[in-house]
């Protein structure tokens, strides 16, 4: 519930104070805050988001304001306004992107971006779309396990569409992390896979090189972090290393 509600927008905390009400007869906030362990001054504020979004409705009696949630169907109502959002901002990207490009043109050759967390590796992964020609890259565990079932079969699907081409190398910490899962070996489209030995190269992080862009990821067994740099000559290098490496693989 708590995913599904964030997906509509509704911070953690206003979802939390949702749900202690769901079914519940209407209540004062010092009520709810009772109930949701949120502390009273937050929770008028999370009220209101609740009530501006229209999971909530208040009402006066006696003097006093009481709080109940709306029917369920309002949820059916805010995924149908998510969806016309989205359709909306689809329709006007190309425009927006249009108005960027003269600034984006500006950036300097050579920068650092760095991202946190799932959301941030998500992101990183997703700009792998703009390869021209060609990506490659160290495989190091199922990719899934950080971005998520749904969010690998999206990118699977648009990276087909695009007919874009991509070489990977791999080792035991791949294999492994593929163990029991549902698809244990997924084959890709215009995707070439080599196995390293161990003794060859160690691979202990992911890494894509595509364009001018070397990008590194990590997420397994400490900080979920991962950095873009975008150097023609760092991603010229990278290329060719692991070219070498390629030809080493079998």
């Amino acid at each position: 519930m708590n995913e599904f509600l964030a997906g509509l927008g509704v911070p953690a905390e206003a979802a939390n104070i949702y749900l202690v009400m769901v079914g519940r007869p209407a209540r004062s906030a010092g009520e709810v805050a009772k109930a949701s362990g949120v502390p009273k001054t937050t929770v008028y504020r999370r009220l209101e988001e609740l009530i501006t979004v229209g999971l909530v409705e208040e009402r006066i009696e006696e003097h006093k304001r009481l709080y109940r949630s709306t029917p369920p169907e309002m949820l059916e109502l805010l995924v149908v306004k998510r969806k016309q959002q989205a359709e909306e901002s689809a329709a006007q990207l190309p425009y927006v992107l249009n108005l960027m490009a003269p600034v984006a043109s500006q950036d300097p050759e050579t920068k650092v971006l760095f991202y946190r967390g799932r959301d941030g590796i998500q992101q990183m992964n997703w700009n792998v779309l703009k390869t021209k020609g060609e990506m490659c890259g160290f495989t190091f565990r199922a990719w899934e396990e950080i971005v998520g079932e749904k969010y690998a079969l999206d990118f699977l699907a648009e990276f087909s569409e695009r007919g874009f081409k991509g070489r990977e190398i791999y080792s035991d910490e791949y294999l492994r992390s593929r163990e029991g899962r549902r698809d244990p070996n997924p084959k890709w489209p215009n995707w070439q896979s080599r196995y390293i030995d161990p003794k060859i190269l160690t691979i202990t992080h992911q890494m894509d090189i595509y364009n001018d862009v070397v990008a590194i990821y990590n997420w397994h067994k400490g900080e979920v972090f991962g950095v873009e740099i975008y150097n023609h000559k760092v991603a010229d290098m990278h290329k060719q290393i692991f070219n070498v490496l390629w030809r080493l693989a079998g």
